[in-house]
């Protein structure tokens, strides 16, 4: 969501009295409630750091996601509802309300899934940036079926990576393993990279120098 920079600057300096600063949030009402959602969202966010920072299990991370951020992000969606026909629909300040009100339920797989990032930072690094760079390989695929074959293999092996297994020893585990199950729901699940079932001996430790 863009806000405007100039008003935010001034908002922000430390020179800007609480009068002025009173004064702006009355001639830009546009302005105050973008404030407000970027308060709140930086408090989910926050909330976030501090759970990534200390390392913390799924439990805890259920647990905050539950008790601290869902209600902010319940707070959030009833103001866009309340704001939301105050402002041109051409806006786009409308239309960044009016998306996430549509990928509300979206939004919030993220609180009750703790295995789940609350932005898709990590992805965009660590699985899209590397394609890019190498799209050049689709080139070869032939067809749509080696296309899709292929990102399925990329982004299996993302996955991995984002896990800390080696995917070698992964893919030849879970490859044995399929071998024996039948493909079942719950054989999938068990098998997937963020797993908890899977062997240690798959994994890469922090201290690895692999």
């Amino acid at each position: 969501m863009k806000i405007q920079t100039n008003i935010y600057k001034e908002f922000h300096n430390k020179s800007t009295s609480d009068d002025r600063r009173h004064e702006i949030l009355k001639d830009n009402p546009a302005f105050g409630h973008q404030l407000w959602l970027l308060q709140m969202i930086g408090k989910v966010f926050g909330y976030e750091r501090k759970l990534k920072g200390k390392n913390a299990g799924l439990d805890e991370i259920l647990k905050v996601r539950e008790e601290l951020e869902l209600p902010i992000l319940k707070d959030i969606h009833v103001k866009i509802l309340e704001i939301q026909e105050k402002f041109l629909p051409s806006g786009k300040f409308s239309a960044a309300m009016n998306y996430i009100v549509k990928q509300w339920k979206k939004l919030l797989y993220y609180i009750s899934h703790p295995e789940v990032s609350i932005s898709n930072n990590l992805i965009e690094r660590e699985g899209v940036k590397p394609f890019v760079m190498t799209r050049k390989n689709v080139l070869f695929a032939n067809s749509v079926e080696g296309a899709e074959t292929m990102m399925n293999w990329f982004t299996l092996f993302t996955s991995a990576k984002m896990n800390n297994l080696d995917f070698e020893k992964y893919i030849t585990y879970a490859l044995s393993e399929l071998s024996i199950h039948k493909m079942t729901q719950e054989t999938i699940e068990r098998l997937l990279p963020y797993s908890k079932s899977l062997p240690d001996d798959i994994k890469i430790s922090n201290n690895s120098q692999e």
